[in-house]
């Protein structure tokens, strides 16, 4: 019993399948410089799809097709999770760490294997970052009971929406060739600036309850006698 050859079709989705967990097509190796998008070939076995297939393009519809079916499911379920925590504060926190590591698996990874160079450190930081900043100031309705479900499923939401948005836009420009802009490294620079910001204000909001409540502690036993 022999078995037939795959045909082409079946070739180019066996590659598409092995590009979205970023590994080269052909020998299915994870390579240093990703050539996937750009249709350079491989710095392994020297595989590459030639510009009239199309497999650029069809790697980046299906990534984008793929990430929004997950964002779905991993907000509706950590929102759950976070509510039924809710009553406990912090516990929600579970939750959202969950979620952020499967973004990391589900989105992150997958999409950063299939940049190079300059572009994959902009793109990494960028989402760090962003991601640091946005937990530093949700991080206080945590502590509110029953308040941890809106926290969660604001991180999710926006953290999985637009960085799933922000890499989708990467990945194009990858396939396009195009260098890393000005207007990507002033936005790096923004978000470590609104991630200092937010650490601020979480320290200054914070400052500020410690000292309301050590004024009460004093204020009660005095009003008390």
């Amino acid at each position: 019993m022999y078995r037939d050859a795959p045909t082409s079709t079946s070739l180019v989705q066996h590659g598409v399948a092995l590009a979205l967990r970023g590994r080269c097509p052909f020998c299915a190796e994870v390579t240093a410089k990703p050539g996937i998008l750009s249709g350079t070939p491989c710095d392994v076995c020297g595989g590459a799809f030639t510009e009239d297939e199309r497999f650029g393009e069809r790697v980046v519809s299906e990534m984008e097709a793929l990430t929004r079916e997950r964002f779905g499911t991993v907000l509706a379920t950590a929102t759950l999770a976070a509510a039924l925590a809710g009553t406990v504060p912090f516990l929600g926190l579970v939750a959202n760490l969950v979620a952020l590591v499967v973004f990391r698996l589900w989105v992150v990874g997958p999409c950063l294997s299939l940049l190079a160079g300059t572009r994959r450190l902009v793109a990494r930081w960028t989402l760090r970052l962003g991601t640091a900043w946005l937990l530093a100031l949700t991080g206080l309705l945590l502590a509110i009971p029953c308040a941890a479900f809106v926290q969660t499923a604001l991180v999710v939401g926006v953290v999985w929406w637009s960085g799933r948005a922000y890499l989708l836009w990467q990945l194009r420009r990858e396939r396009a060739r195009e260098p890393v802009a000005i207007g990507e490294w002033l936005l790096l620079g923004g978000v470590v600036a609104a991630m200092l910001f937010a650490i601020g204000v979480v320290l200054s909001l914070a400052t500020t309850i410690y000292g309301f409540l050590s004024d009460l502690g004093e204020w009660m036993p005095f009003g008390g006698s």
